[in-house]
């Protein structure tokens, strides 16, 4: 999908969207949570990365990719989880 192409219909309409997270009066990005033990009860280390979303025009297929997961977890201070 980030080159352009549908992986669906190979369609070449694909375009990157801006997604936001509508749930609350303070929105921000779409974010992914990762917690580090699920399994633990209290501290659980979470984690948050932006998600990105390509879309294909051409057939409708979407699909989300975490940004810059390599480098940094995203920075959420003044979003609605705060």
């Amino acid at each position: 999908m980030k080159n352009g192409i549908c992986l669906k219909c190979s369609g070449t309409d694909v375009r990157s969207l801006l997604t936001n997270d509508w749930r609350e009066a303070r929105s921000g990005p779409l974010m992914l949570k990762h917690h580090a033990d699920p399994e633990a009860f209290w501290d659980k280390e979470t984690t948050y990365y932006k998600l990105c979303t390509w879309a294909c025009f051409d057939c409708g297929y979407v699909e989300f990719y975490m940004e810059d997961f390599k480098t940094t977890p995203a920075n959420i201070s003044g979003y609605w989880w705060d």
